[in-house]
């Protein structure tokens, strides 16, 4: 419930409940006749009309795109290292994923060497626990500038 009494509709409280999903958002409303109730309630299904009616998107995105975004997580400093590493290795930025879809690491990307997948998590300190998971997976972690 996000209306606050005396203080009308708690919109950041909505945003943040709504944005925070991570696969499946589900909505409980009901109609009233409050100007906050229906104001939201226009929104929710604006919502799902965008969804019923998809707009056609460029979903092509160059690789320098690409290299230019992983670049604001590992530093200006290391351009020539990651245009390098980007054009040598046939990079992943998805997770990486056990062969039983248990989720192993979230890294900046990834790629495969030798059978080894080799993952770059940028200036991301990681904890013990995260290290030694990828360890136990075969996953070796480069570091930001070194191949």
């Amino acid at each position: 419930f996000f209306r606050a009494q005396d203080k009308g509709v708690l919109a950041s409280s909505l945003y943040v409940a709504m944005t925070r999903a991570r696969s499946i958002l589900t909505l409980f409303a009901h109609r009233n006749s409050h100007v906050h109730a229906r104001k939201i309630f226009k929104a929710v299904e604006d919502c799902l009309d965008c969804l019923q009616d998809r707009p056609e998107i460029d979903v092509s995105i160059s690789q320098q795109d690409d290299v230019e975004d992983v670049l604001q997580w590992v530093g200006e400093e290391h351009r020539r290292w990651l245009q390098r590493t980007w054009s040598e290795k046939k990079i992943s930025q998805e997770p990486i994923f056990s062969q039983s879809g248990e989720l192993i690491a979230e890294p900046l990307f990834w790629y495969r060497e030798q059978g080894v997948i080799h993952a770059c998590f940028g200036k991301e300190v990681l904890s013990q626990r995260a290290i030694q998971k990828l360890d136990d997976f075969g996953v070796k972690i480069v570091r930001v500038g070194r191949v």
